[in-house]
């Protein structure tokens, strides 16, 4: 088994106003502080360099997993998007909408979707993206009288094909 390197620890003296005051360090590996649950503390910046001593009344070791770590262990990932369509960004129109459409790079929206999507996009096992859109119900309301406008109208057009 190799050995452990001594890691520092600093103990500081915490103040609400952020004034934060030195107090000592010490070194330890995580099998000393396990075993002896104490530290000599020292502050080099004082006269007296031995201060105190730092006890350890309970360590706890996490293992911290990283996404190569998930994917190695059979994550499965897929990219999906919400596009807020609601007022509240603005008009497509107006050159500070989030939705804005006057630009060659594409709406603010698109840059981060095109952004994020290219690199989780890798990631993804059905390489299926699905996009949702959501809207307030003023917007909803004005779509669907639009929807609802198109449909009569392509009937009527089926209706008088039929007829000649």
């Amino acid at each position: 088994m190799s050995e452990l390197k001594n890691l520092p620890h600093r103990v500081w003296d915490w103040d609400k106003d952020g004034s934060h005051n030195f107090i000592g360090e010490t070194q330890a590996n995580l099998n000393f502080l396990q075993s002896n649950f104490r530290a000599e503390l020292e502050n080099t910046n004082k006269k007296v360099k031995k201060i105190g001593i730092l006890k350890v009344v309970e360590l706890k070791s996490t293992l911290s997993y990283s996404l190569l770590d998930y994917m190695i262990g059979g994550l499965d990932m897929s990219l999906m998007v919400a596009i807020d369509f609601t007022g509240s960004n603005g008009h497509p129109a107006n050159p500070q909408s989030l939705h804005y459409l006057g630009s060659s790079q594409g709406s603010q929206y698109q840059q981060v979707i095109r952004t994020i999507g290219n690199i989780l996009s890798c990631y993804d096992s059905d390489q299926r993206f699905p996009v949702w859109g959501f809207v307030e119900l003023t917007t909803m309301f004005l779509l669907s009288i639009l929807l609802l406008l198109t449909i009569i109208i392509l009937f009527k057009k089926r209706q008088n094909y039929g007829n000649s």
